[in-house]
């Protein structure tokens, strides 16, 4: 009953299955093993067909929370064996873009670090703030692997402090949909910027492809330029 329970409550579903359910009260966790039937057979991305297991490694996986309790998911994975004879290890669909955590422990890191620091993040989690940083940092990746700046054709740029001090950040953003496409550390003219010509989100450096004009870029009172994808206008503080 108990394990029909957190299958229902976990959205595991078959060949897959909760063999064992450990709770410590003392360390407050809960352990949910997860393995799968004898016999199955799995599909990998880019290989047709259902594939025979070859062998296993055990991976453990950090959840939501049970309660107040840490929840962590250990689970049999299997790797399969391809009509190549090459190996390939199985992702099951609740793993995260990061290893050791699964999608719905991601998306509440991401859910939370868009309200408050990283550092009250991981204080509130149990992580540390180089893990927390590193979730997010995967996601703004993907996230900028599959952007499509092809359309863009005004580019606003403007610096901004980060810290006290002069420590600058640079921000880039469509001037006519008003959204940021991408942030930077520094502010001088050879700063990573956009390049809207490609089909992706692709940062290069001021090399000409842009037209970007030497010399330093935020000076009093800012610059309109000209680039190849269109007019960019560059803000200065004064």
């Amino acid at each position: 009953m108990t394990a029909k329970l957190f299958e229902a409550a976990l959205g595991i579903v078959s060949p897959w299955y909760i063999n064992g359910v450990e709770f410590d009260v003392a360390k407050k966790t809960l352990a949910i093993a997860v393995d799968f039937i004898a016999g199955s057979r799995f599909s990998v991305p880019g290989v047709e067909g259902a594939h025979p297991a070859h062998d296993t490694v055990t991976k453990r996986y950090r959840h939501l929370n049970f309660f107040q309790h840490e929840c962590h998911l250990e689970v049999r994975v299997p790797r399969v064996r391809l009509p190549d004879g090459g190996i390939r290890q199985v992702e099951p669909d609740w793993a995260g873009r990061l290893a050791g955590f699964t999608l719905l422990f991601e998306a509440l890191i991401m859910a939370m670090c868009r309200e408050m620091t990283f550092a009250a993040v991981s204080r509130l989690v149990g992580l540390s703030w180089h893990q927390v940083v590193a979730i997010c940092k995967r996601y703004v990746e993907l996230g900028l692997e599959q952007a499509d700046f092809s359309e863009v054709t005004r580019l606003a740029a403007d610096e901004t402090s980060k810290a006290k001090g002069h420590d600058y950040i640079t921000l880039v953003a469509d001037a006519d949909l008003r959204r940021v496409l991408f942030v930077t550390e520094g502010k001088d003219a050879d700063i990573t910027v956009i390049n809207t010509r490609k089909r992706k989100a692709e940062m290069s450096l001021i090399d000409g492809r842009l037209c970007l004009y030497k010399g330093r870029v935020f000076g009093k009172g800012g610059r309109v330029i000209t680039t190849q994808a269109g007019e960019a206008y560059l803000k200065g503080r004064g």
